[in-house]
């Protein structure tokens, strides 16, 4: 069965959740564009962080305080 079968019953991610999805992305994306302006030599790091910064989109939000 394909992903686009199950629609019929909706989203499957809860807005809350939706919402640490995005936080945790932008701070995968803010710790890969630090690395690339530091002074990291090691090369599979700043394969990773090029690769997330290039994919990643920045948030059009500022972050949550975390509070649940």
């Amino acid at each position: 069965m394909k992903r686009e079968d199950l629609q019929i019953l909706g989203d499957d991610l809860y807005p809350d959740v939706a919402q640490m999805h995005a936080e945790r992305r932008e701070m995968f994306r803010l710790t890969a564009q630090r690395m690339l302006s530091g002074s990291t030599k090691d090369p599979h790091a700043l394969k990773w962080a090029r690769q997330i910064v290039a994919t990643i989109p920045p948030l059009d939000r500022p972050l949550s305080e975390g509070a649940p």
